[in-house]
């Protein structure tokens, strides 16, 4: 019998972080959904954790399936487990995230004509060692500026998950889907509710650099912007010695963004 959802969780050496993840799905009050994770073949203890759950999950009824194989990498990973999905609709978790709370999937299923949508989407929360707080969706009309939400946050439709699919060549792969998505018309909802709990731990200044330039490039390919020219390299230098701590301009950049008040106090950094 079909289930209303598919939770995904891809994973490689993650037995310090798989646990929460797992137990944030067992623990839903709701029992239409299905659960696969996609392991990449982990040198550590995590597949032998997923294994353990098997009992745990089989005396809930909810069907519980996972695999361990290389991959090529995260959005190869998520690929197979749009594959294997079998449920109506699909949310990516990853081994450091976990769904909020008990009730996430029974609200966000709970609302009326939501199969008339393509995405549903809320809010998630940011967690770092230091700091927790409410990264808020943004209005889908911002989604050729920017990834509105993070994936964690949003459900959805196998059916358009497989007509797209993640396109393995680029960095932000989930914004290359839902901008083509959006840019197709698919129709998106937003819900004021926080979907999952999102990590931020490891995730760099670096790395906020390397996720600004590859949605650029995401940008420039759908002919939104063309990255070659001098106003966006300007944007791209900008953008580089604010996030970089050890780049010769990276204190003046803070001054002045700190002045003008750009960005406030968000996290996540794609413009």
């Amino acid at each position: 019998m079909e289930k209303c959802v598919t939770v995904v969780t891809v994973c490689r050496n993650a037995e310090k972080t798989i646990k929460n993840a797992i137990e944030s799905v067992l623990k839903q009050t709701s029992d239409d959904f299905e659960y696969l994770i996609i392991d990449g073949n982990s040198l550590d203890k995590t597949y032998d954790i997923v294994l353990s759950y098997d009992r745990n999950f089989k005396s809930r009824g909810i069907c519980y399936r996972h695999i361990s194989e290389n991959d090529n990498g995260i959005w190869d990973a998520m690929n197979k487990g749009i594959n294997l999905a079998l449920g109506r609709w699909i949310i990516f978790i990853n081994a450091d995230d976990k769904l909020h709370d008990e009730n996430v999937l029974k609200k966000v299923f709970g609302i009326d004509d939501i199969d008339k949508y393509d995405v549903v989407y809320g809010d998630t929360l940011r967690v770092s060692l230091t700091d927790k707080h409410i990264g808020k969706a943004m209005p889908i009309n911002m989604m050729t500026l920017n990834m509105p939400f993070c994936h964690q946050g949003s459900f959805t439709k196998r059916e358009i998950m497989k007509r797209y699919m993640f396109d393995t060549d680029y960095r932000v792969a989930d914004y290359n889907f839902f901008l083509s998505l959006y840019l197709d018309k698919g129709k998106f909802l937003q819900i004021d509710e926080i979907i999952a709990d999102y990590s931020m731990e490891g995730y760099s200044n670096q790395n906020k650099y390397k996720t600004f330039l590859g949605t650029v490039q995401v940008r420039h390919d759908h002919g939104l912007i063309n990255m070659k020219s001098w106003k966006q390299k300007i944007k791209n230098i900008y953008f580089r010695e604010l996030l970089i701590e050890e780049s010769l301009l990276h204190g003046i950049i803070i001054w002045i963004d700190s002045k003008f008040s750009r960005r406030g106090k968000r996290e996540d950094v794609h413009t």
